[in-house]
């Protein structure tokens, strides 16, 4: 087998495989959807658009996709995020929001990855309406929903993660992720076998933050213990709920 061949077959199983499974088991996607993704430039997002964009032409149902972006004012490029829908052959909203501005001046003991997110979320919410969508979907991944609970226990004493889809009925907007069942490597090799273009996070606070603490601690668990991520993650879908202490009503 060669290593053309060795590339492809990991990425049907490890990522096709796994969005495919994850649509159908969270019945993320329906008849007559119209879904916006939000693209923060990265691979993540940039993967997301492209599996998506590809499944409306082979999909059993029929849906929509179109790219969705926030200009935080971070000085993010712009241009991987056009080729992007350009080669994909869908349309690209972008709206303004003044986060970066927003994080300069929160409170000193604000975190910033909690207030950008919170503020991030309700504007992709906007412009995914203006757009008319039904649906957000998110490019959040399983080592992303790992990192989450074990920020979730380690810094707030409870235990919750992300949640594969979430209706927003307030807003009317549907949020999901297909990317769920996907890990982090699989996405890295994704973007390499099909040469997606992306763009560096110029977020200013990459590399101090919690998440990336609980990233380090992670890698060296899995150094330790190999699979213990894999695991992890499967844990998230084996919950024995009588173990937890959890009071009942009297």
């Amino acid at each position: 087998m060669t290593d053309f061949d060795r590339d492809k077959h990991y990425v049907r199983k490890h990522l096709w495989q796994r969005v495919t499974k994850a649509i159908k088991r969270f019945n993320l996607i329906s008849d007559g959807d119209r879904i916006g993704v939000g693209l923060s430039g990265g691979k993540d997002s940039a993967t997301l658009l492209f599996v998506l964009s590809a499944l409306t032409k082979r999909a059993p149902v029929s849906f929509e996709v179109v790219g969705l972006h926030v200009d935080c004012g971070f000085g993010t490029d712009m241009r991987p995020l056009e080729a992007l829908c350009e080669r994909v052959g869908v349309g690209l909203q972008v709206s303004e929001a003044p986060i970066a501005l927003a994080l300069k001046n929160r409170p000193d003991k604000a975190s910033a990855c909690s207030l950008c997110a919170n503020l991030r979320r309700g504007a992709l919410n906007s412009l995914a309406k203006s757009s008319g969508c039904n649906k957000v979907a998110l490019g959040h991944h399983s080592d992303d929903a790992l990192e989450t609970l074990l920020l979730c226990m380690i810094y707030e004493g409870r235990i919750a993660s992300l949640k594969p889809i979430a209706h927003q009925d307030r807003i009317g907007v549907t949020l999901i992720r297909p990317l769920i069942l996907v890990r982090r490597e699989a996405i890295v090799r994704s973007v390499s076998y099909y040469s997606l273009p992306w763009a560096k996070n110029p977020c200013p606070y990459e590399g101090h933050t919690k998440r990336d603490f609980v990233r380090a601690c992670l890698r060296r668990l899995e150094a330790a213990e190999p699979g213990a991520a894999n695991r992890l993650i499967a844990s998230l879908s084996h919950v024995d709920a009588d173990s937890l202490w959890i009071e009942r009503d009297k």
